[in-house]
């Protein structure tokens, strides 16, 4: 079948985002987290193969994502769910662009209303910012910066399944 709904991410901005947004003038508190809705569509392919597409656009603002994952070993009544799944998204807020790509090995188990899941992967992101001479900001000369890192990273969920509405705590 095709699963299709709307998730909420809380973002944490880094303290070198703030400060670059300083230089470009912006006197504001920037807040600590920002909430990120997303459409979210799945669609599940023979041989336990999942592929998902998500996105979000507003104004000069927007995140595409993609991922691809194979369930490895199907969940018995005594063992759990197993997957590999790749991933990649892209976000583009007007003077900022960021990239990442992912892989990551999962691991889940259904107890009929919950479903908890743990996973850990490898992440290699990178971010540019570009500011042009004048525009908006007014700003004399321009302002750019990039950078890029990668390394290992993990996840923990509990999914709770009322019937079509799923709610997931995830960090």
């Amino acid at each position: 079948g095709v699963d299709v709904g709307i998730d909420a991410t809380f973002i944490t901005v880094p303290q070198e985002f703030k400060d670059a947004l300083a230089l470009m003038g912006n006197t504001s508190n920037f807040p600590s987290a920002i909430p990120l809705p997303r459409l979210n569509i799945r669609k599940g392919l023979p041989w336990g193969i999942d592929i998902g597409f998500s996105t979000i656009s507003y104004q000069q603002f927007s995140i595409r994502g993609f991922d691809l994952q194979w369930n490895a070993v199907n969940e018995t009544a005594f063992r759990p769910a197993m997957a590999l799944r790749l991933s990649t998204n892209s976000a583009s807020l007007d003077v900022v662009d960021t990239t990442a790509t992912s892989f990551d090995f999962l691991i889940s188990k259904d107890f009929w209303l919950i479903e908890p899941y743990f996973g850990f992967g490898y992440q290699a992101s990178s971010g540019t910012l570009n500011v042009p001479v004048g525009g908006a900001t007014g700003l004399p000369t321009s302002v750019a910066a990039s950078q890029s890192f990668s390394g290992a990273r993990w996840m923990i969920g509990l999914p709770i399944k009322l019937w079509l509405l799923h709610l997931t705590a995830d960090y």
